[in-house]
């Protein structure tokens, strides 16, 4: 592995100030990327589409694919195997040729008889297509960014992971707002209002998770010195993302109760956890007592992926505030 490249590579994406050139000089980038910075981006989408698994079985009568700022392909691929779905049509779309036909190959290679199409003016497709996009955001001028909001507009199914920085997540949230008028939402939130990080003085708050990473992982030489190279704590996973579906592709609609979703890592203390939710009431914050419910407790000191909680369990007058 030429650690020098990927250290470069990784600058750069950390030094964008959202007008990246194309990055992707030769296949000797592409493989290096799809093996390092590509896997953990890979474990993201993992991660998200396992929590979307029963959502995705009620969604009907989509036959393309559409992986907008492709990359590599690891959001199709990543779809492809656990979305449930026989090999549709897919249409890549990158700024780069050189990624777009290194992504097909990858995906004709794992999944073979799959359709793939190149494209790199992209058009909106006349049959219902899922739009996946995955960490754009930060690399997309005002010009790309509402062409792919009005892709996502157009999309039967909206599939969207982000790095879980403040920057991605709050224009991902944005997003959010601007689809839920003709979309569902599907996660991750338990509601359909507008997000609550949004809203005035809530400046200061976005909404992240923390993937979980494979086990197998922590017990890799390969990945060890990954994380000493790039300096990279593999424990830590944080990921920003957005599902929504057109009514009419699902079967049903998504029923929310009132139940409180974890946002981030609660900080625990002794004898309580300060932690931060967002509910259907908007963002609230609090310090729950241990002594109050010992299983809540654990929830928050050990939180999983998507932490929800029952809201009225979680808030009290005594020790939480909207």
């Amino acid at each position: 592995m030429d650690w020098d490249l990927i250290q470069k590579m990784r600058q750069g994406f950390l030094d964008t100030d959202g007008h990246l050139p194309d990055y992707w000089h030769d296949e000797r980038w592409l493989s290096a990327y799809d093996q390092t910075l590509a896997q953990r981006i890979r474990w993201k989408w993992q991660a998200v589409l396992q929590v979307l698994a029963e959502s995705l079985a009620g969604v009907h009568g989509i036959s393309r694919i559409v992986d907008w700022g492709c990359g590599t392909g690891m959001a199709t691929r990543c779809f492809l195997e656990l979305g449930g779905r026989p090999a549709p049509q897919v249409t890549l779309h990158d700024r780069s040729p050189g990624a777009m036909r290194f992504a097909a190959q990858q995906i004709q290679r794992e999944f073979p008889g799959t359709r793939v199409e190149l494209m790199k003016k992209l058009q909106v497709p006349v049959e219902p297509f899922v739009l996946l996009a995955s960490h754009v955001l930060s690399e997309l001028d005002d010009h790309s960014y509402g062409e792919l909001k009005k892709l996502a507009a157009a999309a039967a199914l909206v599939i969207w992971v982000e790095p879980g920085r403040t920057l991605e997540s709050r224009r991902l949230s944005a997003v959010r707002d601007e689809l839920r008028t003709v979309h569902h939402i599907l996660g991750p939130c338990r509601h359909d209002l507008p997000c609550g990080a949004l809203k005035d003085g809530r400046e200061k708050d976005w909404c992240h998770f923390f993937a979980p990473v494979p086990r197998e992982v922590h017990q890799s030489a390969f990945w060890r010195e990954f994380s000493t190279r790039m300096k990279i704590d593999l424990r830590s996973l944080p990921v920003a993302w957005l599902a929504t579906v057109r009514p009419q592709y699902r079967a049903g609609i998504q029923e929310f109760s009132d139940e409180a979703l974890i946002l981030g890592r609660p900080r625990a203390f002794k004898g309580y956890c300060r932690w931060l939710a967002c509910t259907k009431e908007g963002l609230c914050s609090g310090d729950f007592q241990k002594k109050h419910d010992r299983t809540i407790d654990e929830a928050l000191r050990e939180p999983e992926f998507m932490t929800i909680l029952p809201r009225t369990q979680l808030i009290r007058k005594d020790d939480a505030s909207l």
